[in-house]
């Protein structure tokens, strides 16, 4: 398995991608019930320079098995983060290789932090990107939970340090248990 950057030819090998995710990773990625990626959803993912950011893929045996973006805010020092990662790859370390890539780039490009939204009842994704740094800083709004996160070079992006909170904190919070269980924040 590689990653590198998105390429003007992956976009048929992207949209196999796509279509290959069940549906409830299209709903955690898109916060939407699509069935399917709509065509011009697909081509903002695959356009995404047009808007100063970048995007890389991960392949494994010349499939694209994983996507991720950013693109920076009009101030240009942070950048909103997306990432994908094909149901059977989940958990296999391909969206830390996928975010390492991301940061090492945007940190080129003076990017210091990232954001991002993760829907409430994705447990999987908080926890993904509260394991990938302490530094993780998250508010509830609306349902969703708002990250925003530095992009350091040290290690320590990397990892969560000890006395940290973890991601299993934050799911004993009563709202996230209340979330997770079908209920309403409200």
């Amino acid at each position: 398995m590689s990653v590198r950057l998105l390429s003007p030819g992956d976009g048929d090998r992207l949209r196999q991608m796509y279509s290959r995710l069940s549906r409830e990773t299209l709903y955690r990625r898109f916060h939407a019930p699509h069935p399917r990626v709509p065509e011009w959803t697909l081509d903002l993912l695959l356009g995404v320079e047009r808007y100063n950011g970048e995007s890389v893929v991960a392949v494994a045996r010349s499939e694209i098995i994983g996507h991720a973006m950013y693109v920076p805010s009009p101030e240009g020092r942070e950048a909103e983060v997306a990432i994908v990662v094909e149901d059977s790859w989940q958990s296999k370390g391909v969206g830390v290789l996928l975010l390492s890539e991301l940061a090492k780039r945007a940190r080129k490009r003076g990017i210091e932090s990232f954001t991002g939204t993760v829907l409430a009842a994705n447990l999987r994704a908080l926890d993904f990107f509260l394991a990938t740094s302490s530094k993780v800083r998250y508010e509830l709004r609306d349902g969703s939970y708002l990250l925003r996160a530095p992009i350091s070079g040290d290690s320590e992006s990397a990892r969560c340090s000890a006395g940290e909170r973890r991601p299993e904190a934050i799911a004993n919070e009563p709202v996230v248990r209340s979330i997770s269980r079908g209920g309403s924040q409200r």
